[in-house]
């Protein structure tokens, strides 16, 4: 009797437990947002006052370069027309220096190469037009360090990388020959990141790289970095939640500070490159670019989230 009453007690118990609910799935790595207005690639994009500004850039066509500047607000996922470019450019070194935004060289109007230098002041709307450089120069990357605007690398209107680095004074408005790279590039990106400034990527005169160069602290050299897990060039580079993120066509690749080497992390829904990539709130914004599958450019807006900060 004793044993038929423990059963019974047992079968009421299980009959009264709460069946056990599936773990919900993970959110999604990459989600979408709003869609640039005009499809580009090959343009700048920077975070200033909680807004994103996407700075001229090329679409359709390569040669058919843009003068539009259009500003996200991530809170209403929306995007709003800003003040046109007085040289309309693609493929320009862009930087972002107080709240202005320093646009450098590029490839202007029938595919010329342009020695430009324009910043806007995103407090007042207005552009204003700098010395140039002194030099003529295209796919090349910008950086600001100590107060000076930075151009480095990119190729001329003979097509040859250059690995020169000229630093702008804005200051005197004057140009000053700073440490060359060690490889010559072009199609590379730049950003200070961990105490340093960082040179990721690009190409020489003939094939895609994985090479990285961190300028040393006296800012007399650069010297050699960790490489890319794989070749990557006009790619998109961000800092996000004290993170580099460098990202193109099927590849994401994460360095935490002091790393020697970059993990890899999940790729984006839209397989592209000359995308603008920024880090904002928690999250890491890849913006436009060029479609390396049926090749066209895009406004798609793609927004990563890493996992650990979604559980």
């Amino acid at each position: 009797m004793k044993r038929l009453l423990t059963l019974a007690l047992a079968a009421l118990l299980a009959g009264c437990s709460t069946p056990s609910t599936p773990a919900a799935a993970p959110p999604p790595a990459w989600t979408a947002g709003a869609s640039l207005v005009m499809p580009r690639d090959d343009f700048g994009l920077t975070v200033v006052g909680g807004r994103f500004w996407a700075v001229g850039g090329m679409t359709g066509a390569r040669g058919n370069v843009l003068d539009s500047v259009e500003v996200f607000d991530p809170g209403a996922d929306a995007w709003a027309g800003g003040p046109t470019m007085p040289t309309p450019r693609s493929s320009s070194g862009v930087a972002l220096l107080g709240d202005e935004i320093y646009v450098i060289g590029g490839m202007g109007q029938g595919g010329t190469v342009s020695a430009a230098v324009e910043s806007l002041d995103t407090t007042t709307g207005t552009w204003t037009t700098h010395r140039p450089l002194p030099a003529p120069r295209m796919q090349l990357a910008a950086a600001v360090v100590d107060g000076k605007v930075w151009a480095i690398g990119g190729n001329d209107a003979s097509g040859p990388p250059t690995g020169a680095v000229d630093i702008y004074d804005p200051a005197t408005d004057t140009w000053k020959p700073g440490p060359s790279l060690t490889i010559p590039r072009y199609g590379l990106s730049a950003l200070p990141f961990d105490g340093a400034v960082y040179a990721v990527g690009g190409k020489d005169s003939t094939h895609p790289l994985t090479a990285v160069e961190v300028l040393s602290a006296d800012r007399r050299q650069w010297i050699e970095g960790p490489d890319l897990p794989a070749a990557m060039t006009r790619l998109g580079l961000a800092e996000l939640d004290g993170a580099l993120h460098a990202v193109e066509a099927g590849d994401h690749f994460v360095l935490r500070p002091g790393g020697g080497s970059w993990a890899t992390a999940a790729a984006m829904p839209t397989s592209r490159h000359g995308l603008g990539l920024v880090g904002y709130d928690g999250k890491l914004y890849a913006i436009g670019g060029c479609r390396t599958y049926d090749v066209a450019d895009v406004g798609v807006n793609e927004v990563f989230q890493p996992q650990e900060a979604t559980a």
